[in-house]
């Protein structure tokens, strides 16, 4: 779920994407080069 907010100081929209997406969460953990995300993630659990 991508969900566009915006603020009233500067009236800009900014797009906030949520990791319990599946997609996103695929987009955040699930790539080589994230390999650091994924394992600061599961070290903090």
């Amino acid at each position: 779920m991508v969900k566009k907010e915006e603020t009233k100081e500067t009236q800009e929209t900014e797009e906030v994407f949520y990791p319990t997406n599946d997609y996103c969460f695929k987009r955040l953990f699930g790539y080589k080069g994230n390999e650091a995300i994924t394992q600061n993630l599961l070290e903090s659990i």
